[in-house]
């Protein structure tokens, strides 16, 4: 729907203003961006988002890569949340 691809390009224009903390700042030609917006499945701003986080964890690095110290190790974590 168009309140949909509205949505889409918010969260993408989010992320090429680096306001998506602790992502790194999206740098994307506009073909992309276009793309990301119009795909109504949105698997290609899914699949970005997921990079996003695993970009914010490699920033943070070890030990614990952005997870809170004394983690448990065997419950599930989503990086960035």
């Amino acid at each position: 729907t168009a309140a949909r691809e509205a949505m889409r390009a918010r969260i993408v224009a989010a992320l090429q203003a680096g306001a998506a903390h602790p992502c790194p700042a999206l740098r994307a030609d506009e073909a992309l961006v276009q793309a990301l917006i119009a795909e109504g499945s949105a698997d290609g701003l899914d699949a970005l988002l997921a990079l996003c986080q695993a970009a914010a964890c490699a920033l943070h690095g070890p030990p614990h890569h952005g997870l809170p110290a004394g983690f448990d190790g065997l419950e599930g974590w989503i990086a960035g949340a």
